[in-house]
């Protein structure tokens, strides 16, 4: 099973030869990847962690804040990367280093979320029958990008009112008022 996207067809899209492409990226996983990376990180080239809103995030008073602040500070890598999220579903099923990459984003987003749960609990108490674990899987599984798409795309809401649920609920989901 191949990608449906031809490379001849990306170049044509991108005004260039076909040539380029591949030399440029050398395959179509490649590709895809650094696509990926580019919506992700945004114009200014940052992982999540070292963008400035992970930092305020990190620097509000009270756990809610942290987590609402997190939430809301990190959302345009919702908007950008979500659609291809989609794809990397699929394309992980094709293509091994799509695959070996989703799973790094993976441990990587665990990773930092732990982290943030940390700086909140650091600021406040858990609710009751939650610890550092399960805060951590509630935050990656709530805000993720597959809850994002079932939010815009499948439930028509809009990124607006997405974001806002996300960061007024997860925070009483996980810590005391």
């Amino acid at each position: 099973m191949a990608w449906a996207a031809l490379m001849a067809d990306i170049a044509e899209k991108a005004g260039v030869s076909v040539q380029m492409v591949y030399f440029a990226f050398g395959t179509k996983s490649q590709l895809f990847l650094a696509v990926m990376e580019a919506a992700v990180q945004g114009e200014d080239g940052l992982t999540p962690p070292e963008m400035p809103e992970w930092a305020r995030a990190q620097e509000e008073p009270t756990a809610r804040l942290v987590i609402e602040s997190f939430v809301r500070g990190l959302a345009e890598i919702f908007r950008r990367a979500a659609p291809l999220t989609v794809v990397a579903r699929v394309a992980a099923g094709l293509e091994a280093d799509v695959a070996a990459a989703g799973l790094e984003q993976d441990r990587l987003r665990d990773e930092g979320y732990g982290g943030i749960v940390r700086a909140a609990a650091a600021k406040g108490s858990y609710r009751e029958g939650v610890d550092e674990d399960a805060a951590t899987d509630v935050l990656v599984s709530l805000y993720s990008t597959a809850f994002y798409v079932e939010l815009t795309e499948h439930r028509g809401w809009s990124h607006e009112r997405a974001i806002d649920w996300l960061a007024t609920t997860v925070p009483g989901l996980l810590f005391e008022p």
